[in-house]
């Protein structure tokens, strides 16, 4: 749109995400399925940032793992298959193998 500033506008809502932590929750048993899994066996795929999807892994209770793939590491984000297909490789598998 003419006389908007996307970057601004895309920075802006990210703080606000940031800010809005609250009633971010679990789903029932996943930290508890995460951590009886091996580090180097999974990863989380997300198209938020890297830092925003940390703040959430965080409010949330959730282990970080060792893998990780965030809107930074791909130019086409979901639905697009590349960031599952780079969290595969991270991972050293097959994406048909996940």
């Amino acid at each position: 749109l003419a006389g908007v500033d996307a970057v601004a506008e895309a920075d802006a809502l990210l703080k606000a995400e940031a800010d809005d932590l609250e009633g971010i929750v679990p789903i029932p048993g996943a930290v508890a399925f995460l951590k009886s899994l091996p580090p180097e066996r999974w990863a989380i795929v997300t198209s938020a940032p890297r830092e925003l999807a940390l703040l959430r892994i965080a409010a949330a209770g959730i282990p970080v793992p060792a893998k990780m793939v965030t809107a930074e590491d791909v130019t086409h984000g979901k639905p697009a298959p590349d960031c599952f297909l780079l969290a595969a490789k991270r991972l050293g598998v097959e994406a048909r193998d996940c």
